[in-house]
């Protein structure tokens, strides 16, 4: 969802602090490496 936000043109900031997400958090959650699960649904 923040993703879809900032290509929009929505900082990233203003888009955690709406949704209660921290940015470290979303930056954490956004370089995380592809889990196995995912990489078999792929």
């Amino acid at each position: 969802m923040i993703d879809v936000l900032v290509a929009a043109g929505h900082p990233v900031l203003t888009c955690c602090r709406i949704l209660g997400v921290s940015k470290p958090g979303y930056y954490r959650y956004k370089h995380r490496p592809t889990s196995p699960t995912q990489m078999r649904r792929e």
